[in-house]
């Protein structure tokens, strides 16, 4: 990947007038450009310069060191009279803005209006370089988090070392934890409980900032929302509670009436964003357990357990992991739960999960109609009894409650997931990469090529490499932790590979000899 970096706000020269870069970046379609400049750097941006600006090429926009965003070269130089009005700038570039910049740092080289970055080394490629990587892990993650809101349970499968449980729990926690936005709000709530919820004289108690939010004035036509400290209302917190509604104004028009106070069409918008910011960051949103080949649905769901009574042995019900997640879900229906199950493939799915693969499918939502909810739960002797109050619950899946399995592809075991269960989950591949540009990372690129190697010349037919290759863990260099690369490959990489040969997945006479010549590059 060739990065570059380039200032174009100066385009009269240093003490010439100034243009803002982002109106360029936010054209229908997005534009850097450059002055007519008889050097290099404006040959580079033409692409007079063999070695100027090509398509795919990385470009940090910035002004002084001031980031402003990182875009994706994706045409050749153009003119355009119009463009050139505008801007003040000769020649241009479509591109691709990957991302506007909202970070703290600062671009070490500030000065040159246009320059390729060669040396790997050097603080201003590494910037970029990370700068570009986190874009594409954000947006991977981003990708995954919207098909798990959508299929509500997902497994990241690949095999061992790739990562698979550190990127759930990443998962995990950008989805219970993430930024509040308009786009977020689902617009399936019913009106009608939202204004019932917002009863005058209702006080919400923020476990942000301590401030109590007043609903004080509710009628047919609209909710009035204000905030209050010590009873006193404060135009500053006030203030919030417009921001709010200015969000959804911008998304929805004006839907503000005359009496200042919001009209019912938004009401039920402006509560959630209060309910998701200051009532949804409950604890204990996200759990972690692992299946083994002997796990059961009673072990999963709602568990079994013996307790005496005068003298009598006698079983209760009580709630497992899942049953207690659900009920958290039920209690908390402004907050997102995520379970995330590790090694999801080495139980008997179709046994641990039973009358579950209906309920997978079909959600029970709080706000849909009676007979709604009637269909989306399970009638089942295995349900869940509530112990304070022994009241008796039949089975049910809430929308707020995700699940996120991992498997390893490596595990033969994958084939006990039937067509039933594959079909209520999505699945994503986790594979092995390249770490090396990684900062932070110390990578053993020549060891992690070499055992790659072994799958391209020694791997079965009956296997994908995919399935199998071992992944990036295993070649970070941990010394600090004891863990240096020599070690790894003793106790740790050689081991499974060898284990492979036995298993028949690496083959060949030659094998063993190409196990045991490999060696870490330090």
């Amino acid at each position: 990947m060739i990065y570059w970096h380039i200032q174009m706000n100066q385009p009269w020269g240093s003490k010439g007038g100034t243009i803002d870069s982002t109106l360029m970046l936010k054209e229908a379609k997005p534009i850097i450009g450059t002055g007519e400049w008889d050097d290099t750097q404006c040959q580079y941006f033409t692409g007079e310069n063999v070695d100027g600006l090509k398509v795919d090429d990385i470009v940090l926009v910035r002004e002084g060191a001031t980031i402003i965003s990182l875009c994706q070269i994706l045409s050749d130089c153009f003119t355009d009279d119009q463009l050139e009005a505008t801007y003040h700038q000769r020649y241009f570039r479509y591109v691709k803005v990957l991302d506007f910049y909202n970070g703290a740092g600062k671009f070490p080289q500030p000065r040159s209006t246009l320059q390729r970055l060669i040396d790997q080394n050097t603080a201003s490629w590494k910037l970029i370089d990370q700068y570009y990587r986190n874009i594409k892990t954000t947006k991977m993650n981003n990708e995954i988090i919207k098909l798990l809101k959508y299929k509500k349970q997902i497994i990241l499968q690949g095999p061992p070392g790739t990562g698979k449980t550190k990127l759930a729990k990443e998962i995990a926690k950008e989805l219970s934890g993430g930024d509040i936005s308009i786009d977020k709000i689902p617009e399936t709530i019913d009106q009608k409980i939202i204004v019932e919820k917002a009863v005058a004289g209702t006080t919400i108690l923020s476990a942000r900032d301590g401030v109590k939010y007043s609903i004080v004035g509710t009628t047919d036509k609209g909710v009035e929302v204000k905030a209050s400290s010590n009873n006193n209302y404060t135009p500053k917190y006030q203030e919030i509670i417009d921001s709010y509604a200015k969000k959804v104004w911008e998304k929805e028009g004006n839907l503000k009436n005359g009496n200042d106070s919001y009209s019912a069409a938004v009401a039920k918008y402006i509560y959630k964003l209060f309910a998701e910011e200051h009532l949804g960051n409950c604890d204990n949103q996200i759990k972690i357990i692992q299946f083994h080949p002997s796990y059961t649905y009673e072990d999963f769901v709602r568990g079994i357990s013996a307790k005496s009574s005068e003298g009598n042995i006698e079983y209760v019900v009580e709630n497992k992991t899942l049953g207690l997640l659900i009920e958290k879900a039920l209690e908390n229906p402004f907050s997102k739960f995520v379970l995330i199950i590790d090694e999801i493939n080495r139980a008997n799915l179709s046994s641990v999960l039973g009358e579950l693969i209906y309920a997978l499918e079909y959600r029970y939502r709080p706000e849909d109609s009676e007979e709604n909810k009637r269909i989306q739960i399970v009638q089942s002797i295995y349900g869940i009894v509530d112990e304070s109050t022994e009241v008796y619950y039949d089975l049910c899946l809430p929308s707020n409650l995700y699940i996120i399995g991992t498997m390893n592809t490596a595990d033969r075991s994958v084939g006990h997931i039937d067509y039933a269960i594959r079909r209520r989950f999505a699945f994503v591949d986790v594979l092995p990469k390249d770490l090396s540009q990684e900062l932070g990372v110390k990578f053993d690129i020549t060891l992690f090529n070499s055992v790659s190697q072994l799958f391209e010349t020694n791997l079965s037919s009956e296997f994908d490499k995919n399935d199998v290759q071992l992944g990036h863990s295993y070649f970070i260099d941990k010394s600090e932790e004891g863990g240096s690369m020599d070690i790894r490959l003793k106790y740790e990489i050689a081991p499974i590979l060898f284990e492979y040969v036995k298993d028949g997945i690496l083959i060949g006479d030659d094998i063993n000899q190409k196990i045991e010549d490999l060696s870490p590059s330090v």
